[in-house]
Parts: C-alpha cells; structure tokens; sequence
C-alpha cells in the first residue's frame, strides 16, 4: 500500500524515541553517522538522549545545503527501485520543502501544503509519485538541469488565447540556447508547461534572470496565475531574517493529474513516464550550453548594473563593449552576443532613440570589426538581423542618464500580434481534428 503524507508524518515524527527510530530518522534523511556507521552499532543510547535531528535545521546547515547542492540528494540515500523513479529523482534533487495535496475534485484546485519537518527521500517520492490520490512537487536547488514555463489556460498567452505567443515563447528560449524543449499540459485545467531540459546544471537564479528578461524584453508579463517561470528569481531576504525559497513545481507525469505530453501542434502523445523521461535527455543534448552561459553572463551584468547603478559597474559594461570591438570575430557562433553589445552601445551610451538609427550602427560596426566577414553567418541578411537586435533593444533598454524604464509600445495593439482563436472552445477543435485523422485512416484500411 502506497504510504499517504499523514502516514510519513506520524512515522518519522511521533514514533516513540528509540535506537532504533534515530537509525531509521538518520537514514530517511540521507546524513550518515559519523564515519559511516550505522546507529545500530554504536555506542547504546542513554535513557533521554538529546535528539540530533533539530540541528540539521540550523541556519548554517541550511546555508551550506544551498552552497553543495550535492547535500540535497546525497549519494547513499537510496533510490527507488524502479529506473524511472530513479531518473527522475535525479532531475528533482531537491527534497526539502516540498508540496504535497490530496487529488482535487474536478474543477477544483488543489491545497497545497509545505512539508517542512523532513525531506523528501526518493523512495518517498516515488510511491507518492505513483499514488493516483495525491500530487506532489518540488523546488530547485542552488543549481538545476531544467526550467519551466508555466502558461495558465486563462493567460492571453495561452494558444487558445492567442496562438501567436507560443511561438514568441520558443524563439526567445531559441535565442538564448534553448533550442529543443517539452511541452505539456500540466493539468486538467489546460495550461501548459513548456520544460526546457539542460546537458549540465547551472545557477537556478541566474537562469531564472535570464529568462525573466529575455521574456519580458519580447513582451510577456510575468505574474502568477498568468504565466510563471521554474526556477523563479526569487525575492531578496537580509542575512539572519529566514531564507528566500524558490517556488515548487509539481512533479511531472503524476497518474490522474492531468499532465499530458504534448506534441509540436499540441496534440496528446500516449507517452509513458520512461518515454518522457527519455524526451527530456534527448532535448538536453540538443541545448547550446555554451551560448545559454553567454546568456547569463549578460544578464548577470545587466542585473547588477540595474539594481546597483553604480557608476563603476556602467564603466566597466562600456569597457567590455570596447574590448570586444577591439577583439572582434575570432570563431563562428558569436554574431548574436556582438550584435547584442553592438545595440547596448548605441541605445545606453549613444541615447539612439529609433530602431533605424541603432540598427544602422549595428550594421556599420560589425561591418567595420575585423572578422565578421570571415566567421559570421549573418553577412547575407546584416540588414534583417541588425533590425531585429535593434527592436529588442529599444525594448529592454534605455539611455544611460534617463528614468529607468521600458518602452510599452510592444504592448499596444498594433503591435501584439492579432488574436486568431475561433469561437469554438480550443481543446474541442483537438478532439475533432483527431477524430477526423481516425475516421480517415479507419477508412483507407477498409478499402484497402
């Protein structure tokens, strides 16, 4: 029988105090005795012995978890038996603060709960992941190998809002090296979740920097209930006042939560968890690390830049666009981060103030850098790529020396792109263009 949250509760936490119980507690919890020994051999336990549980929950242990994410999901603590409980508490290594909620009822939410007494073992995970009457989710660590997007059914950038924004969505992951990504509908409800699988882990928060204003540079509005990105970039809490934790996500593939893999014209997939599971592998060997680190580089520079606005931090931005003029094109695939440095300068520095003018200087100054005829892909459309660098641009930044602030105009109805959604409800139309599809085929079998 597969255990519920209460079960685990009352086992780890209200089991009578024993030799036992601390063997048992010590091993839920990954954290071996000293040397590798197990409680049951050593030392007797005296009659009240002070619990060495609680001091796991210190701030310094706490700190040092978020500094070797390694601590999440130690080695010896046992995996589940099954391979693909094994794979995916490997891509969800974080166990403390998870969220458990009975199954709602259709058409309703679910209640969650933050389980903060224990952590989240995989084995645990496992026989709740596979338990049809209740969900749970995790949060990332310091470092993680995915991102989601969450886009809620009732978002105007929900395809049956507006099917125009998905693909603003991909080609914005596309340009910071997310090439290949899942999407899924994350429940009942019909939203989605568009994961974005990494080859090797890197900064949660950096990535969620990146995303947050790669998205809102191209438009989106990031809130909750509306669309929402995993890892979040999470709030800012002072030293010695508690700890910022990242927002959970529920675990993908949960048995009767509505999760359902989605193919490119967002169609249902009949797709087991190992084939999911085996999808997310291939799409992170397909992912451009290298120009997705080149992506946080940058919107490191320009985080602190914007919440600092220290003069020096302005100095050195403006530096390193000149050093990479000076450098110029040394090897292929660095015509978007030059074209990007390119637009900063005319738009920050320069205070050009149309796309006409930035995308001439884009186009002037890659013209004039050595390399760029010899190593960029971008010589035959300079033009088209220049422009569309310098309507990103005008977005995201503004004139150094002015109010901080973004233009909107991308905002405004001329130019969000055109609703096309018919009258009909959006899932019906998928159901009766499948139907169709099997209506034909069942009729080219019986002539043949």
């Amino acid at each position: 029988m597969v255990p519920q949250v209460s079960e685990i509760k009352e086992r780890h936490w209200h089991q009578p105090i024993t030799a036992s119980f601390y063997s048992q507690r010590e091993s839920i919890a990954g954290f071996g005795s000293q040397k590798g020994v197990k409680m049951s051999q050593q030392q007797p336990l005296p009659n009240h012995p002070p619990c060495p549980w609680p001091k796991l929950h210190t701030s310094k242990h706490r700190r040092g978890a978020r500094q070797h994410p390694g601590l999440h999901r130690p080695q010896h603590n046992p995996l589940p038996l099954d391979e693909s409980g094994q794979r995916l508490a490997q891509i969800f290594t974080n166990g403390w603060d998870w969220i458990y909620a009975p199954r709602p009822n259709p058409g309703e939410k679910p209640q969650w709960e933050t389980i903060k007494k224990f952590p989240l073992t995989p084995v645990e995970m496992w026989q709740l992941h596979q338990n049809p009457d209740c969900l749970i989710g995790a949060r990332p660590g310091s470092l993680t190998t995915w991102a989601v997007i969450d886009v809620d059914h009732l978002s105007p950038y929900h395809p049956s809002q507006n099917p125009a924004w998905l693909g603003i969505i991909f080609s914005t992951l596309e340009a910071i090296g997310i090439t290949r990504h899942l999407i899924c509908q994350s429940s009942h409800s019909g939203g989605l979740h568009i994961y974005a699988p990494l080859p090797e882990p890197v900064s949660s928060f950096w990535l969620a920097t990146t995303l947050q204003q790669h998205l809102q540079a191209n438009g989106l509005k990031l809130r909750p209930g509306h669309c929402e990105i995993y890892p979040n970039p999470k709030r800012y809490i002072p030293q010695g006042q508690g700890f910022s934790k990242f927002a959970a996500l529920r675990y993908p593939m949960q048995p009767g939560s509505g999760f359902v893999p989605l193919d490119s014209a967002l169609n249902p997939l009949p797709w087991t968890l190992k084939q999911w599971l085996d999808a997310f592998n291939l799409c992170a060997t397909h992912q451009d690390i290298k120009q997705l680190r080149c992506a946080i580089e940058h919107s490191q520079q320009n985080y602190r830049i914007r919440h600092y606005r220290h003069p020096q931090s302005l100095e050195a931005w403006q530096q390193r666009i000149v050093a990479e003029k000076q450098q110029g094109w040394t090897g292929s695939g660095q015509s978007n981060e030059k074209f990007k440095l390119f637009a900063c300068e005319a738009r920050v520095f320069l205070g050009m103030d149309s796309i006409d003018a930035i995308a001439h200087h884009i186009q002037d100054t890659a013209q004039r850098t050595s390399g760029f005829c010899k190593y960029s892909n971008h010589v035959k459309d300079l033009e088209q790529r220049s422009r569309e660098v310098a309507t990103w641009a005008m977005r995201y930044y503004w004139p150094i020396g002015t109010p901080a602030s973004r233009h909107t105009s991308y905002h405004s109805p001329q130019n969000t792109p055109t609703p096309t959604t018919a009258n009909f409800s959006y899932h019906q139309a998928k159901r009766e263009a499948a139907q169709t599809r099997i209506r034909s085929a069942v009729s080219q079998l019986q002539a043949e």
